[in-house]
């Protein structure tokens, strides 16, 4: 079970994100190994993604994410937005490459 934890501090100036490095990978069992794939993204200097599942998947979303974000492409919507947008091009991409 992935742990993330996000809370703000200093009246909201600030954010302190936390979460946990195991990992599950079906033909290996656990590991908390430095060299998995991490659990906080940044997507700007000011803005992270807390994430939990297909950790490769959630590689790919904070990548496009930020581009997205930093690029200026979307700036004119908030970043939640951005993440979910993000996140439904990835998905749409993996499931074509998997039926189409």
């Amino acid at each position: 079970m992935t742990v993330c934890i996000a809370a703000l501090a200093d009246g909201g100036a600030r954010a302190v994100l936390v979460s946990d490095k195991l990992v599950a990978m079906s033909f290996m069992g656990w590991s908390a190994e430095k060299d998995h794939p991490a659990k906080i993204h940044y997507v700007s200097d000011t803005a992270a993604i807390l994430a939990a599942g297909d950790l490769n998947a959630a590689q790919e979303v904070a990548a496009s994410a930020s581009r997205l974000y930093g690029g200026g492409e979307y700036g004119h919507l908030e970043l939640g937005e951005i993440v979910r947008y993000a996140y439904e091009r990835v998905r749409l991409s993996r499931v074509e490459h998997a039926y189409l």
